[in-house]
């Protein structure tokens, strides 16, 4: 393997984030826009069609912690503390009927229905 493929695949590589952030830009936004408040942190915007964490990589943000993007390792688990959202599926060992109910998440998962503030962690 040459220097360019190993930089390539390497999750920090230049390459990489070009390839992501075209990717991310696929993402319909033509729903409405919503912002995305992190308590502590960053602020981004999000449309209705797009997941949160997606989001906030589009926009260069690193306050939530990113890890499968497929809602099994609970690495991006927040807290919605207001605003209304949607859940994609999730994995229950991560995030439990009872904590989701008491606004628990996978940014991964989580497509926002109006302004959002959220807590990490």
């Amino acid at each position: 393997m040459n220097d360019v493929d190993a930089n390539s695949r390497s999750a920090d590589s230049p390459l990489r984030r070009k390839r992501l952030q075209r990717q991310l830009r696929r993402y319909s936004v033509t729903t409405g826009l919503h912002r995305i408040r992190i308590v502590g942190g960053g602020e981004f915007s999000c449309g209705e069609d797009e997941r949160i964490l997606l989001a906030m990589e589009r926009c260069g943000s690193s306050d939530i912690g990113v890890g499968c993007r497929g809602g099994g390792c609970g690495i991006c688990r927040v807290r919605v503390v207001g605003g209304d959202y949607t859940t994609g599926k999730m994995s229950v060992a991560k995030i439990s009927e009872t904590e989701r109910a008491a606004g628990f998440a996978l940014a991964c998962r989580v497509f926002p229905v109006s302004d959002l503030l959220i807590e990490v962690g």
